[in-house]
């Protein structure tokens, strides 16, 4: 178990905010944020684990501009451990 502080919570915080006040995320940062996740299931992909719960509540901020990192991983799976 790794333990991170995340200093600006999670995306659905984020859109939510946005939604609120009626304002628009840029779209650099949204690039952004599909990148660091796009990386990070890669990532996950090439140890055989499989995230099965990915949604904005498991996106994390670390800072307003990123960078983001995946997280919750209480519902995972590995090929690892298959047999065929």
């Amino acid at each position: 178990m790794a333990l991170e502080r995340i200093t600006h919570g999670a995306l659905d915080h984020q859109l939510q905010e946005a939604i609120d006040k009626k304002y628009a995320i840029k779209e650099d940062t949204i690039w952004t944020i599909l990148a660091h996740v796009i990386y990070a299931m890669a990532f996950l992909n090439s140890l055989e684990i499989k995230h099965r719960d990915l949604r904005p509540e498991n996106i994390l901020m670390m800072g307003p501009a990123g960078p983001f990192k995946v997280g919750l991983f209480s519902d995972v799976t590995s090929d690892q451990n298959k047999t065929t």
